[in-house]
């Protein structure tokens, strides 16, 4: 996929999340990290450009959102009629295929998904799930035999799994305390195995710590990308005033914190320049957006509460909406861009 697209969408995102509500100044105490997460971190690479979070428990028990593996993934918004699949025929098959095998459910079993990387594609995936190590190994063999590749480093069960008319097999261990970690790459999973096994010794600089301590804690999906690439950003962006931004923002991170009622988002720019002056930038990035006529009114509303609070440094930014206008909006994104997997909306 051409990265402008993708580089277009992380301006207008980040633009759209850091003008949300104006908390005042209280936006910028950050409520305290999981320590799920802080193990993650640990495990993930400390070199990374992005990283994310998604809770699925969280969203289970507080968003609404149920998951079915009947056909692979099926994403229920609100316990309503807007129901999406992620993932392609091809993928739900395969995963389907692992379910039955290993009695493995994600809407039961999978509390959490990490991911890591540079800023084109994921380095690491790391699962936290419920799951009996020594059982899933034996189904894993028992199921896959020919097409699984079984070996072990220091001590950790590490598998090749290499699915019908796929060139690259899925690579995977099964680490301690539930976690299984996943990468394209045997050399980048060995990493993640030798970062579990020495948790204990001095922690290297993590450039990405700061940015998910400030947004790590505030809600059951979050992302953070550091180093913005800012003369692609510039050249990327066909807005005068989302040039600017992205001429000056270094860092972005963003949260979302799903309740029965709807979904708050925070979003955070880091600057090196005068954060009054980005966060004029950003507000009027917005009053411009909000002047389209072509704005669907689920779009009115998201802009209708967006507000800008800046301190030393940072843009912080705001929102609140429905669930069923997040839906929405959501799909209506990937129609838009023609991409997503099977999607209802009865």
């Amino acid at each position: 996929m051409p990265r402008t697209p993708h580089l277009r969408i992380w301006i207008v995102a980040s633009a759209l999340l850091l003008i949300a509500t104006g908390c005042g100044p209280d936006v910028t105490d950050a409520p305290p990290v999981p320590a799920r997460t802080e193990q993650a971190m640990a495990l993930l690479p400390a070199d990374a450009r992005f990283a994310g979070m998604l809770d699925l428990q969280d969203l289970q028990a507080n968003g609404g959102i149920s998951f079915s593996s009947e056909r692979g993934i099926t994403v229920r918004f609100l316990d309503s009629d807007l129901t999406f699949n992620p993932l392609s025929a091809e993928y739900q098959e395969r995963l389907q295929a692992f379910i039955e095998a290993t009695g493995f459910e994600p809407g039961r079993d999978l509390h959490a998904a990490y991911v890591a990387g540079d800023t084109t594609r994921p380095r690491s995936v790391l699962l936290a799930a419920d799951v009996d190590r020594t059982r899933l190994v034996d189904q894993l063999t028992k199921s896959f035999a020919s097409r699984l590749d079984t070996t072990s480093y220091r001590g950790v069960p590490m598998m090749q799994l290499q699915a019908e008319g796929d060139d690259i097999p899925l690579q995977f261990a099964l680490l301690n305390d539930g976690w299984i970690a996943l990468s394209p790459d045997a050399q980048a999973l060995r990493a993640t195995v030798d970062r579990s096994l020495n948790a204990a010794s001095e922690p290297t600089g993590d450039a990405m710590a700061p940015l998910v301590e400030a947004i790590g804690g505030r809600g059951g999906a979050w992302l953070t990308l550091r180093d913005l690439p800012t003369q692609r950003l510039m050249q990327s962006a066909d807005d005068q005033r989302l040039s600017q931004l992205a001429g000056a923002v270094r860092d972005v991170a963003s949260a979302l914190r799903f309740t029965p009622d709807g979904v708050a988002g925070t979003a955070l720019l880091t600057t090196d320049r005068d954060a009054g002056d980005i966060a004029d930038v950003v507000r009027g990035a917005v009053s411009t957006v909000k002047m389209n006529q072509q704005l669907t009114e689920e779009q009115r509303q998201l802009l209708d509460q967006i507000t800008v609070t800046d301190a030393t440094g940072q843009v912080w930014i705001e929102f609140s909406l429905s669930q069923e206008t997040l839906a929405r909006l959501l799909i209506q994104s990937m129609q838009s861009r023609g991409e997503g997997g099977f999607l209802v909306a009865r």
